[in-house]
């Protein structure tokens, strides 16, 4: 009997207008995603290509090792999954100088050289299955109980006694069975898409997009529930659908939003502004330290050399030539490192902020099954908030070793140059340490999407269950 029912459900919904328009609509939409973030892709793999490509030409014409702190830069290399879950991929800069005198900074997002993308953002995979196919999946199923009472199939189909846990779990079932054939059909497509397009998937990437569609799988789920839940809670399919939508702007789109602004006013995060009002500060007072020292030395080797003749001061220059210039530029050095270690303690602390008031957004914004759904996507597509840190970190990592470098090829000072005065010849650096990006650090993983809805999609059905052993067919 159950599978009789499951059937009929199936051929019920396969042969309605909805399912077609549902069909036609995801299928459309899923593969001009798919289709538009490939391109988008292999226009990022190759402007990454162009740009470290420059970078090593610029390299390989330095001739001077002062030269090298305005040509290297570390580029961000594109993450195949950002086709399906863009996450913050557009947001954060692509890269960053490394210098001894310069911070670790992201420049040159993709939304800041094309900031008319920015104003509709990017519709990818997850969007359309966390605002698109869950406001369809309530379509389905807001009729499911209340319409067939409307219809009064329901209360013949119980007068054959049927039992009603059997009844509401076939057209559960039946349900189901139709929502999935929009997205898994697509997704097959995509999968043969990057296929013909030669995209780069590693098989940890293609066990990240299988869990990503298990995900997005079970978030459908967790909607289809709960649209059989208020479906038994009316008795007009009018009303069902009303108090559904009602429901579904509130989880989809405020309650995310509502966390992380309530996070924003609770736990304060100092300005851009003003973080680089304490970097100003403190570079000031060091760089004013540093020329008082540079002054009080200048004006004890001048001391050195009174009651010298002309001739006495010049051979004492031309003797201490060497060890001045090492001093002058060992607390040049010092003063640099100074700054570049405040920098990095105020922006650590900064993070460490950011990072409690993330944590109580994220919390807050859990209770939603749509924000539990992008979170997870996002880290499955490795382009989450913490995109940002590592690659932050893994830079700030290379700035040591390279800033590192260059002191032991040039102790003398970074106007050092390497050949005679008529003509520089290339640096060599074939010992230039190389930038990889740091594997050990992954998107942390983190059960409690899982959990939330998993608890969304059976705590509906439990609830639907109960309500409809209640329910009133007449």
């Amino acid at each position: 009997m159950f599978f009789l029912l499951v059937e009929k459900e199936l051929k019920n919904l396969l042969l309605s207008p909805k399912f077609v328009a549902t069909f036609g609509a995801c299928t459309v939409l899923i593969l001009t995603s798919i289709f538009a973030g490939i391109v988008e892709y292999r226009n990022s793999s190759a402007q990454y290509s162009a740009a470290t490509a420059l970078v090593g030409q610029e390299l390989s014409e330095a001739t001077s090792w002062g030269q090298l702190g305005n040509r290297q830069r570390v580029y961000r290399k594109p993450e195949a999954m950002q086709i399906f879950a863009s996450g913050i991929h557009f947001d954060i800069g692509r890269f960053s100088v490394i210098s001894s005198w310069q911070d670790v900074r992201l420049q040159q997002s993709a939304y800041s050289i094309e900031p008319i993308f920015a104003v509709f953002r990017a519709i990818d995979f997850v969007f359309i299955v966390q605002v698109v196919l869950s406001l369809l999946t309530i379509v389905f199923a807001y009729d499911l109980i209340s319409g067939e009472k409307e219809s009064g199939t329901l209360r013949l189909m119980l007068a054959n006694a049927v039992p009603r846990t059997q009844y509401i779990a076939a057209k559960i079932a039946g349900a189901w069975l139709g929502l999935m054939i929009p997205l898994i059909i697509p997704m097959l497509i995509g999968v043969l898409l990057l296929m013909v397009f030669n995209i780069p998937f590693a098989g940890d990437d293609w066990l990240r997009l299988g869990k990503l569609t298990g995900y997005s799988m079970l978030y459908l789920t967790a909607f289809l529930c709960l649209g059989v839940l208020f479906s038994t809670l009316t008795h007009r399919s009018a009303m069902s659908f009303l108090t559904l939508l009602v429901f579904w702007i509130a989880m989809v789109l405020v309650v995310p939003r509502g966390g992380m602004m309530i996070a924003s006013q609770l736990v304060q995060v100092p300005s851009a502004s003003e973080i680089e009002s304490r970097k100003d500060g403190f570079a000031r007072e060091r760089r004013s330290a540093f020329f008082e020292e540079l002054s009080e030395s200048f004006q004890s080797r001048a001391r050195a050399k009174e009651g010298m003749s002309e001739a006495e001061r010049k051979q004492y220059d031309a003797d201490h030539e060497w060890d001045w210039m090492v001093e002058d530029d060992d607390r040049q050095s010092r003063m640099d490192n100074d700054i570049a270690e405040y920098n990095r303690k105020v922006d650590e602390d900064l993070n460490n902020v950011r990072a409690v008031q993330q944590s109580l957004g994220f919390s807050l914004s859990r209770f939603s099954p749509a924000s539990a759904y992008q979170l997870a996507a996002m880290r499955l597509g490795r382009t989450d908030l913490g995109l940002k840190r590592r690659f932050t970190e893994s830079l700030y990592a290379y700035r040591t070793a390279f800033t590192a470098y260059i002191g032991q090829k040039n102790p003398g000072g970074m106007t050092m140059r390497i050949g005679g005065n008529e003509k520089a010849e290339p640096l060599d650096l074939s010992d230039l340490p190389q930038y990889s990006p740091d594997a050990t650090i992954q998107s942390e993983q983190s059960p409690a999407d899982l959990i939330i809805l998993t608890l969304y999609a059976f705590g509906a059905v439990a609830l639907a269950l109960v309500a409809f052993n209640r329910y009133d067919v007449r």
